[in-house]
């Protein structure tokens, strides 16, 4: 055994190595080195996307159109990063639930699978609306064809930005409350959100900084948030594609 007066050195290196150990973290904090309790991820919560869709209901709801059902789905676009996200839309729903807004969207046809088509295609010419649908005025939108012969129901343009864009800014962490008619997710088709990430400190204005002031210096990054049938919880499928099925065969 060590006798006391050889174990006193001992203590005076350990106590030594505790009072430095940390004042090598707090340099390394100051300096801006990150450390466990500092460090962070892009995502809030790691275990989801940075940005998705979250199922709400399906149920009756304000008809932006004369033309398209009145039955709808209803999602929360969450934010799951630490920047604001920008999507085209914004201002509250008339009629809608509280806090509904509108989500600028375009319907898409779905991809084909491994090169391999998916179901048989769609009859009838898929033409552009002569104007796109506004918030303001939604009534300028196509109506949408009759369903041919073989039910085939006409795919819808979805709810594209208009000639005047108004943007919505959802900050970190938070949510915005939308919904769609339910024809626009089928099996053949699904509906697309087109979003980009807002500057740190968002207040709606571009912020001054060298990536605006120099010239040479440009560009945006768009990305595409897309929600499709199987993207709608299992219990809920039944009802969207007998709901779709009934409409293609309304005169």
């Amino acid at each position: 055994m060590l006798s006391l007066r050889a174990m006193r050195p001992l203590k005076s290196l350990l106590l030594c190595c505790f009072v430095v150990a940390p004042c090598l973290q707090a340099q390394k904090a100051e300096h801006g080195a990150p450390t466990n309790q500092t460090a962070q991820t892009f995502r809030l919560d790691p275990q989801w996307p940075f940005v998705y869709l979250k199922f709400d209901h399906i149920g009756q709801g304000t008809r932006v159109n004369d033309q398209e059902p009145s039955t709808r789905i209803w999602l929360h676009l969450i934010n799951n990063c630490r920047l604001p996200i920008v999507v085209n839309g914004g201002g509250q729903v008339e009629g809608g639930l509280k806090g509904e807004i509108y989500v600028d969207n375009v319907v898409r046809l779905n991809p084909p699978i491994y090169g391999l088509a998916v179901l048989p295609p769609i009859t009838t010419k898929l033409t552009e609306p002569e104007q796109p649908p506004s918030h303001k005025n939604p009534t300028n939108v196509k109506p949408q064809s009759k369903p041919t012969g073989d039910d085939e129901a006409r795919m819808p343009v979805g709810y594209p930005s208009s000639d005047v864009v108004s943007t919505e800014t959802i900050m970190s962490g938070g949510a915005a409350l939308f919904s769609v008619p339910v024809n626009f997710v089928t099996q053949k088709w699904h509906f697309e959100i087109t979003f980009h990430l807002g500057p740190e400190a968002s207040d709606g204005r571009i912020p001054e900084g060298p990536a605006f002031v120099n010239p040479a210096v440009r560009g945006q990054v768009k990305m595409t948030l897309s929600y499709n049938f199987w993207d709608l919880p299992e219990e809920h499928r039944a009802e969207v594609e007998e709901l779709n099925l009934n409409l293609a065969k309304k005169p």
